[in-house]
């Protein structure tokens, strides 16, 4: 396999030459070269900002020009650690961040129904009345609580710390100064004092005034699912309603209904959600791969959903990728301060301390993602994705475009890792055995009819996966005809 390996990597080496030639070229007459990411349906960034413990399920408020952002980070409160809410803003211009803010936390020393976890918020604007001082309130935060937990193992005994959770209420005006509601929690799973998570999670919008529908996960019965319920008060709740979870896994599988968010575009009369699918491995914390999708308004809650992108460790280059939190206007709609859709949600690896908010942007268009082939020489590895290198590299080529949702016959092309860094792509789900990455797009098993494309390889030279458009795979084994991508975007 030496000749092989000289062979491919000449190749490499010409042409990692000619893209660094090019962006010389490029700087040297003043032209700014396209960023290959812009390509992407699905892009995404490093943490927003790094936080010690961990920090996840975020809310996000974007208006005049402001990222208001509360999520759940770890806390010590009366000597017990536990989750706790947290706020910070950021200037969507500039990037500049306000200091960190603990606005609600629990006491594990006080014996209340939240005195354990304060986690999970959801915040939304309005005009809200609060029957305990009569006062009228701008802002709602739904949050998950629970007395099961730090200082209070007589009360839960042979229970599950953590579990029977419960959603409640609190009132503010400035966003940081939180009233909660005496007759909390204003929503209680299914089953009552149950030994799971219980009812949690909660996602609000606002259709107006006071007029609140919020969302929620209740594992409290058989199963994980979603509900949805409305109030005309912003605190008591009408009956529950089921919300389909269909069209959102892949075929065989099951979505999880938690850690999930939706949001409303009235522009669109579309809902668009984001929600995890099966985790990686039976010892991860939590996915590391997250559906974006949209439904009808005149379908939701029932009805089938629309897969639009993913959110996973191929497009982040995070180990994990949970508990998203899509932006909106103070409303709970879809924010308007940028095009498609804007996700914070936590990132890092299996250890939670690692986790920090980063930004994922989903757009409509293009609807197709570039397949870029990366070559490490270093590393002696090549990597090719539709995102960026994790395993370093110089950029080669660009293969093709691989839409980014289902379309006709196409089917996922999966990103994968063997062992240290020998990066390929596979038509299985599973990456034959080996650890999945994410979904780079979706390929054609057969040429498409109306537009261009061509028949890709899987090669390897003995050491190094690649893809190649060559059906000799430039002198090295192939592998396997994986199928046909397009020619243009």
């Amino acid at each position: 396999m030496a000749s092989d390996n000289i062979m491919t990597r000449t190749r490499s080496w010409r042409r990692a030459v000619a893209a660094t030639a090019a962006a010389v070229i490029a700087l040297a007459l003043g032209v700014v070269a396209p960023s290959l990411a812009a390509t992407a349906a699905v892009t995404s960034s490093g943490p927003v900002f790094t936080h010690a413990g961990y920090d996840y399920a975020p809310t996000v408020i974007e208006e005049n020009g402001v990222r208001k952002m509360w999520w759940c980070g770890e806390a010590t409160t009366d000597g017990y650690l536990s989750d706790a809410i947290f706020y910070r803003e950021q200037n969507i211009s500039t990037g500049s961040l306000s200091p960190i803010q603990q606005v609600l936390t629990p006491r594990p020393s006080i014996a209340t129904w939240d005195k354990s976890y304060i986690c999970d918020p959801s915040v939304v604007k309005g005009s809200f009345t609060n029957p305990d001082d009569g006062k009228t309130y701008t802002y709602a935060l739904y949050y998950t609580a629970t007395d099961r937990g730090p200082g209070n193992p007589a009360y839960y005994g042979t229970h599950l710390d953590g579990t029977n959770n419960r959603i409640g209420v609190a009132w503010s005006n400035d966003g940081v100064a939180w009233k909660k509601y005496s007759q909390n929690p204003v929503i209680s799973p299914r089953v009552v004092n149950t030994d799971a998570y219980g009812a949690g999670q909660a996602t609000s919008y606002n259709a107006g005034g006071s007029s609140v529908r919020v969302t929620y996960h209740d594992n409290s019965t058989a199963g994980t699912s979603l509900y949805t319920r409305t109030s005309t008060n912003g605190r008591t709740f009408g009956a529950e309603t089921l919300v389909s979870l269909t069209g959102l896994a892949p075929s065989g599988q099951l979505s999880y209904g938690s850690n999930f968010d939706v949001a409303y575009k009235p522009s669109e009369g579309m809902w668009y959600g984001t929600f995890p699918l099966p985790r990686r491995d039976a010892g991860d914390r939590e996915t590391y791969r997250m559906v974006i999708a949209k439904i009808p308004a005149a379908s939701f809650p029932s009805g089938t959903w629309q897969k639009l992108g993913f959110i996973d460790s191929n497009r982040t280059g995070a180990y994990l990728n949970h508990s998203p939190g899509i932006a909106r206007t103070g409303s709970g709609e879809v924010s308007t301060a940028s095009s498609g859709l804007t996700v914070l949600y936590s990132g890092g690896a299996n250890s939670p301390g690692t986790w920090d908010l980063r930004v994922a942007k989903w757009s409509a268009t293009p609807a197709t993602a570039a397949l870029n082939r990366y070559y490490n020489a270093a590393a002696v590895r090549h990597q090719v994705t539709t995102g960026p290198p994790t395993g370093g590299g110089v950029f080669e080529e660009t293969l093709g475009y691989l839409p980014q949702a289902p379309t006709g016959s196409a089917v996922p092309l999966y990103g994968c890792k063997f062992l240290g860094e020998d990066y390929f792509v596979a038509l299985d789900e599973n990456c034959e055995g080996h650890s999945e990455l994410g979904i780079n797009g979706y390929i054609y098993p057969s040429a498409p009819t109306g537009v261009a494309s061509k028949r890709i390889y899987r090669c390897y030279t003995g050491q190094d996966h690649f893809v190649s458009d060559e059906s000799n795979c430039e002198g090295v084994k192939v592998e396997a005809a994986l199928g046909f991508i397009l020619v243009n975007p």
